[in-house]
């Protein structure tokens, strides 16, 4: 399937908790990981996030800069 489509128009998703009846999350997130154990680091993104981050417009998170601590700060 992702072979036709690619993963700009591919995306993985569960039906939890539902799914929980016939598997765990986390053999749930093995079989995805190896389903594209041979796809680029990009390619992989693209299907565990950012295809759904922009399908559904979620931005992304911000990030603010880590400040020193000053002394006596604590």
């Amino acid at each position: 399937m992702i072979e036709s489509f690619g993963v700009s128009r591919s995306m993985f998703a569960s039906n939890f908790p539902v799914d929980g009846l016939r598997a765990t999350f986390a053999g749930l997130y093995a079989a995805f990981d190896a389903c594209t154990a041979d796809f680029s680091r990009t390619e992989r993104a693209a299907l565990f996030a950012d295809t759904a981050r922009a399908i559904y417009r979620i931005p992304l998170p911000e990030t603010t800069p880590t400040q020193p601590e000053t002394e006596g700060a604590r």
